[in-house]
């Protein structure tokens, strides 16, 4: 909507005229002249008033003449100059103006020259301005403008000059108008807003505001311009402008998107009455419900107006608006109907409306309907702008039909020549690049991608990314395919276009190109951060599956999981998922994960009941359960693979299967039979050959040994270099074995051995080759065949036992050095509990032996931590006792004992009862000592050493100040035995009675002790004791001549005793 420019104004109606009269005071010969001057001046303004300004300016023209000193002259230029310029000669009336300025500087109406000079130049400027519009030449439209800028510049000087004329106002307000009119309009915005801020009295004070609110709108300064609106309807809603105002308002909100706001002004506008814009804001109305996507409703405004006003110019946008509408909300009926009213009344918008039905009839799914809808525009209009519309809409109608599809291809590309500088040109040529993708005619199709690629102006079109990926899937595809220029394409859409749509599609096929190249690691490497952007569900799982296979490939099952995993996350209900199940399971299986694959087998199986990879699965879950010795469960799952794919590649290795699950279940006449079934059902494949090695140790383990011979002498006859083939050999030795053939045995397994050093099974052959040794009494060379396999195969499960043979053989070769050796190194690698419980009891018993007591100690306590439960238990417990009982560590022994108690172990039982006594002593714990004797003298009463046992009950009995039972323990002994115990005995009661101060009954037991056994070996510690004793009880009784008896005779025969350095020094002390 444009801005109405105002028509020039002239001189009646705004320039400023004189009419002054005052000539000031005359002398008299001058009156008449004044008189005649006077007079003139009266009829040339009266002809002035009355707008007969040609007879005027002719008078005045004539005054000026005849009267060229009055002092009128001033103002009679200014009148001439109000009339030159009624007659429109703007220019002369201009030359007038400015002549006033200059020859007069003292004239008090010289601001009305000046306003005057302002308007004649405007009015000219009007003038070149509607030439400029005729022609529309940039010379005209250059000349019209400058001479807008004079006009602003001479408005401007009022206020400069005049401060206070009474015309600042209106020519503020044109100097606004003639910035705005010579195009400078962000100069004209402040001029104009002096007028409405400074002026809002004068008589364009409503016309400022309506020009400042007009140019805010054509500078885009929409807030602005809204409130300039806004003002005008508040300041003057009697105004004829003010319902264009309203309407203006309505744009400025429109434009800044505030649709509602915008709605409303548009619907006010609308509905008032006889209204030269109400058909457009009608039709504003409509597009501001539009763009709030309230379509329906918009459609029916757009709708109403060739009803409301049938004369409207807006009709046909009204109803192709409503057109696009109903599209938009996809009520095609009704767009259909829209669209053809505006092509039936042939208006201006039909050509579009055509295309747009055209569009509207492929989307009700009749294309047959479109294309002579399209063939009748495009011959109705050859020249319109919408001709290409028209003509890109059509082969999209023979697309929408399959059997015309084909030749699109060739019209979009022909249709992207043609109107190559055509905003659709790079469609139709993504059009033809898809057409013949989609069709498989990909040799074409990348002809046409190459061909939108290398094109220049298309660099930067939004469908670049799209055919960069069409080109790429043509690359990838079909005869000829070259995954580099794919991987290529792809990585230009990625780089070029991070945030396209396909991005995520073309990160996924470059995966793919480097997973097919073998690149794995690159594959990997480039996958796994764009993981993150990948959010369709397919799109994820197959990155996922890609990373995961590329792990595969390159022997990293552990890390496949992960993505496999991550791959079925992404997407359940992938239609790949059984593909991804199986190899995730496989990946599980090569990570002893078993049951962990076999869960995703049976999801497989359960998800996909048509999966291709069923038998796969079958065979895999038959696997599993082999390897878990499930045998019956594997059979079960191979006979599935049998049974119902007998045609499937794994058929045969099922069949296998299943007798090398009754091979491993040890059901050996089983096994021989299925393994038959293999040799006869599938006797040419591969795997044959190794049911037939089976078969024959099959019938090894059923001691059928002649018919083991036979299938292993067949399967050796064919020389086959697998491993197997070394271990047939070494089951033909093991059938010499168990026929007692040693000899034979020996050099069979000698003679592999020495054939294939790096037999894998070598260590088990050593074995056998030692026991074949043993067997036939040769131990030196048994011993020496399991130290070479200790020394070649150091980390074989079978080198602890060979060092407890061979420790075993050094011990009894009465080797103790080296049998600890043995034993020790066994203990390193053995695993088996049984066999390290017995090393770790040898090396003890050896070190024992060897009274390394601290070292068997040790042995022994690891062996009871180690095997709570083991069979040498008992006698490792109490050897370790003995150990440390040995070492006097009788605080460690103690518990050994007590546990070898609590268990009762028979052979061990009553001496650890007796060592728990004596170690208690030893460690002072007197009741713990009693306890342990009681136990054992009421237990075991025919202990060997129960006279020891009595005797340190005796003693836990004294150190408890129990004297008489100590005395009765230690009578027991003296009773039962004449051994140095029974001495030892006597003794002890003796110093029961001394700690009692019994000193008769002490010397009494002394004496009988000294006296009472013979004197020599262990009996004359206790002698001597019992001599010293008795001494010091003559002395506690005054008796100084028997102690000194007794003193002397300790001296003398008893001197290698402590008690003769103690006897000298009381005998000195003795008076």
């Amino acid at each position: 909507m444009s801005r109405r420019v105002l028509c020039g104004v002239f001189a009646g109606l705004v320039l400023l005229a004189s009419s002054t009269f005052d000539t000031g005071p005359v002398s008299a010969q001058d009156v008449d002249a004044e008189k005649a001057a006077a007079r003139d001046y009266s009829v040339a303004f009266a002809f002035q008033k009355k707008k007969l300004y040609v007879p005027a300016a002719a008078r005045w023209a004539k005054y000026i003449q005849a009267y060229p000193k009055d002092k009128r002259l001033a103002s009679a230029h200014l009148n001439l100059g109000v009339c030159q310029f009624g007659q429109k000669t703007f220019d002369v009336a201009a030359k007038t103006f400015r002549e006033i300025l200059q020859k007069y500087p003292q004239f008090q109406q010289r601001d009305r020259a000046q306003f005057n000079l302002g308007m004649a130049h405007y009015n000219i400027a009007i003038g070149f301005d509607a030439v400029a519009a005729k022609s529309q030449a940039a010379a005209d439209q250059q000349k019209a403008a400058a001479e807008f800028k004079k006009a602003a510049a001479e408005f401007l000087r009022l206020p400069q000059q005049y401060a206070k004329s009474g015309s600042i106002a209106d020519a503020t307000y044109y100097q606004a108008e003639c910035l705005y009119l010579a195009g400078d309009k962000k100069a004209a915005i402040p001029v104009y807003q002096q007028v409405v801020a400074k002026f809002a009295s004068s008589p364009f004070a409503a016309d400022a505001l309506y020009g400042l609110g007009t140019t805010q709108a054509e500078l885009e300064q929409h807030a602005e311009a809204a409130t300039t609106f806004q003002q005008f309807i508040a300041k003057f809603p009697k105004d004829e402008r003010a319902n264009e105002c309203r309407l203006r308002h309505g744009m400025a909100l429109y434009s800044q998107e505030k649709f509602v706001d915008a709605e409303k002004l548009f619907a006010v506008a609308a509905a008032v009455k006889d209204s030269p814009y109400a058909d457009f804001a009608l039709l504003r109305q409509a597009q501001s419900l539009q763009a709030q996507d309230k379509l329906p409703n918009a459609a029916a405004i757009y709708e109403s107006l060739p009803t409301k006003f049938k004369e409207s110019g807006y009709i046909g946008a009204a109803l192709l608006g409503a057109g696009k509408c109903r599209f938009r909300a996809e009520q095609f009926p009704q767009a259909q109907k829209s669209f053809q009213a505006v092509v039936t009344q042939k208006s201006p918008e039909a050509a579009e409306a055509a295309y747009l039905l055209g569009r509207t009839l492929i989307q009700l799914k009749k294309p047959a309907e479109a294309v002579p809808v399209l063939n009748a525009a495009i011959a109705a209009f050859p020249t319109s702008e919408f001709l290409p519309d028209l003509t890109f809409t059509r082969i999209d109608a023979l697309y929408e039909q399959p059997p015309q599809r084909p030749q699109t291809a060739k019209l979009y590309a022909d249709f992207s020549q043609k109107y190559a500088k055509h905003a659709r040109a790079p469609e139709a040529l993504y059009r033809a690049t898809f057409v013949a993708w989609e069709a498989e005619g990909y040799a074409a199709a990348r002809q046409y991608a190459t061909t939108f690629l290398a094109n220049q102006e298309f660099v930067k079109h939004e469908l670049k990314p799209e055919v960069l990926f069409l080109g790429a899937e043509s690359q990838l595809l079909g005869e000829n395919a070259d995954i580099a220029k794919a991987e290529a394409l792809y990585r230009r859409l990625v780089a070029e276009h991070p945030k396209s749509n396909k991005v995520a599609n073309a990160q996924v096929r470059i995966g793919y190109c480097l997973y097919s190249t073998k690149k794995y690691d690159p594959a990997i490497a480039f996958l796994t951060p764009s993981l993150a952007g990948l959010k369709d569900p397919a799109q994820l799982a197959e990155a996922q599956l890609l990373i995961g296979r590329s792990h595969s490939e390159a022997g990293r099952a552990k890390e496949s999981i992960p993505a496999f995993r991550a791959a079925l996350a992404a997407n359940p209900k992938w239609d790949r998922g059984d593909e991804v199940l199986y190899l995730l399971a496989r990946s599980l299986r090569l990570e002893k994960a078993d049951p962990a694959a076999t869960v995703e087998l049976n999801k497989l199986v359960g998800q996909f009941p048509k999966s291709t990879f069923l038998d796969r699965c079958y065979y895999q879950l038959g696997e599993i359960e082999l390897t878990a010795k499930k045998y019956d469960n594997a059979v079960a799952q191979y006979r599935k693979v049998v049974a119902t794919f007998p045609k499937s590649e794994t058929a045969p290795l099922a069949q296998y299967g299943v007798g090398l699950s009754f091979f491993q279940k040890a059901d050996w006449k089983t096994a021989t039979t299925e393994f038959a079934a293999l040799l006869t059902k599938f006797p040419q494949h591969e795997v044959a050959i190794s049911g037939l090695y089976l078969r024959g140790r099959s019938y090894y383990q059923l001691a059928d040994y002649p018919k083991a011979v036979a299938d292993l002498t067949k399967y050796l006859a064919g020389k086959p270099t697998t491993p197997d083939a070394f271990t047939a050999r070494h089951t033909l030795g093991k059938c010499q074995a168990a026929l007692k053939q040693f000899a034979p045995a020996a050099a069979t397994y000698t003679a592999l051995l020495k054939e294939k050093p790096d037999y894998p099974q070598a260590d088990s052959l050593h074995y056998d080759l030692a026991f074949a040794y043993l067997d036939s009494k040769q131990e030196k060379q048994a011993a020496d065949t399991f130290v070479a396999l200790v020394t070649k195969h150091p980390t074989s499960p079978l080198v602890a036992e060979s060092w407890f043979r061979v420790g075993e053989f050094q011990e009894n070769s009465e080797q103790p050095a080296e049998a600890i050796k043995a034993f020790t190194a066994g203990l390193k690698s053995a695993k088996k509990p049984d066999l390290r419980e017995k090393l770790y009891h040898k090396l003890g018993w050896v070190q024992y032996q060897q009274e390394q007591f601290a070292a068997a100690a040790t042995a022994f306590q690891e062996q009871a931590k180690q095997f709570p439960k083991g069979e040498l238990l008992m006698p490792g417990r109490f050897l370790a006792g003995e150990s440390l009982y040995k070492q006097a560590k009788f605080d460690q022994a103690l518990p050994m004992y007590a546990a070898v108690i609590a268990a009762k172990a028979p052979k061990f039982h009553a001496n650890a009862l007796y060592r728990s006594g004596d170690c208690a002593a030893g460690l002072k714990q007197w009741k713990q000592s009693e306890t342990s004797y009681i136990a054992l003298i009421g237990g075991f009463p025919k202990f060997p050493n129960i006279n020891e046992a009595r005797y340190g009950l005796g003693l836990a009995y004294q150190n408890q100040n129990q004297f008489d039972p100590a005395k009765k323990a230690f009578a027991e002994v003296v009773k039962a035995t004449t051994s140095p115990t029974a001495a030892k005995s006597k003794y002890m009661m003796g110093e029961c009675a001394f700690a009692e101060k019994k000193y008769k009954e002490a010397y009494e037991h002394f004496l009988e002790a000294a006296a009472g056994y013979p004197d020599k070996g262990d009996y004359r510690e206790w002698l001597s004791k019992s001599h010293f004793e008795a001494a010091r009880c003559f002395i506690q009784l005054k008796e100084v001549d028997l102690a000194r008896q007794e003193l002397k005779t300790v001296i003398e025969k008893y001197a290698d005793f402590p008690e003769a350095k103690n006897a000298q020094t009381l005998l000195a002390n003795l008076k």
